[in-house]
């Protein structure tokens, strides 16, 4: 298991630096970034933290230069909803690039090889988006203890009619699959309700994060399917996460668990999925992401009773734009001063 970013493919080339050299301490920080990132950048010029005066290319829609010098840019900010086109044409047209950060935290698209071959260093926005997907997931999780979709519809019809028998998550077991920052989250928001959390990830976090009763290896997390209420998926799309999600994953769950995916769609096998929902095996699911989005209308998982489909929106909050405008100036204050970068993407893992 991996935690969050996008699919992994081969580079070759040494590790990019991951501050800025101690001989440009004092120098202008050259930043190239859509036109509406001005304000920030003039903010970020009088900060404290910041040794040195900023200067900013303005660059276009399509990454062309609108203003200032793009021989000199050293930083490249991907700031608002850029697609990664915008990133590799940006990337082409600004030689003297050293690091380049994404609002985003997937890398799906970003040019990693090119990256690698340049010696360009990639943060990513881990952090950004983490609470309100987090506090989807916990919605996700209460729903359906408590059947709410069959009571909206009831009541939407004008029908008095119970939903069934309803649930706790208290006892219950919920699995999560990864441990980046939005389980981490999901596993200390869940401690109030006394849900059982355990976990997997490639890597062992040391210590747990709160609320994590136990922690299973990669090759061990499958072991304990059959224990689980509430499976979530929160790792990125690799190799060797796609599809992670089978007929044979499903199989080993506890009957009637519900499944979570606020990560990739690429980790779901969609025919597995649909299979194990017809058969009962899983009670439903909340699904905020597919491999083909927007999602098709002739999609099956349209009009199901036992599947929420979410427009890839459960990251959606007012503090998003805060949150991303703050982690930038915070990194790029540890660059001008030529402290190490946080959030670093391991271009060859690619997340």
């Amino acid at each position: 298991m991996q935690g969050n970013g996008s699919t992994s493919r081969p580079v070759s080339a040494s590790a990019p630096a991951s501050r800025r050299p101690a001989d440009r301490s004092g120098e202008p920080l050259v930043v190239a970034a859509p036109a509406w990132a001005a304000a920030t950048l003039e903010r970020l010029g009088h900060a404290a933290e910041v040794a040195c005066p900023i200067e900013h290319v303005v660059l276009g829609e399509n990454a062309e230069v609108v203003s200032g010098e793009p021989d000199r840019a050293e930083v490249l900010w991907r700031h608002g909803r850029l697609a990664s086109t915008w990133v590799a044409a940006a990337v082409e047209r600004l030689p003297g690039l050293a690091w380049v950060h994404s609002d985003f935290v997937g890398v799906d698209g970003v040019p990693l090889e090119l990256l690698a071959r340049r010696g360009i260093a990639l943060t990513n926005g881990a952090g950004n988006f983490s609470r309100p997907m987090a506090e989807y997931v916990v919605l996700a999780m209460l729903a359906a203890a408590k059947r709410f979709p069959e009571t909206l519809r009831h009541s939407a019809a004008g029908e008095w009619q119970p939903a069934g028998t309803l649930a706790e998550l208290d006892g219950a077991v919920a699995l999560l699959v990864g441990l980046g920052s939005v389980n981490t989250i999901v596993a200390t928001l869940l401690q109030p309700f006394g849900t059982q959390v355990l976990a997997t990830s490639r890597t062992r976090p040391e210590p747990l994060p709160p609320g994590v009763a136990a922690w299973y290896g990669p090759q061990e997390w499958r072991g304990v399917l059959g224990e689980v209420d509430y499976l979530v998926l929160g790792v990125p799309h690799t190799p060797a996460t796609h599809h992670l999600l089978d007929a044979a994953t499903l199989g080993a769950l506890k009957r009637g668990a519900f499944v979570v995916n606020v990560a990739r769609g690429a980790l779901v096998d969609d025919a597995a999925l649909l299979a194990a929902l017809d058969a009962g095996q899983v009670s439903g699911a909340l699904l905020d992401a597919f491999e083909a989005e927007p999602l098709p209308a002739d999609n099956p998982y349209w009009r199901r009773q036992d599947v929420v489909v979410v427009p890839h929106h459960t990251w959606s909050s007012p503090r998003v734009p805060e949150r991303m405008v703050a982690l930038f100036e915070r990194l790029a204050a540890r660059w001008a001063s030529g402290k190490p970068l946080e959030n670093l993407v391991d271009l060859e893992a690619g997340y």
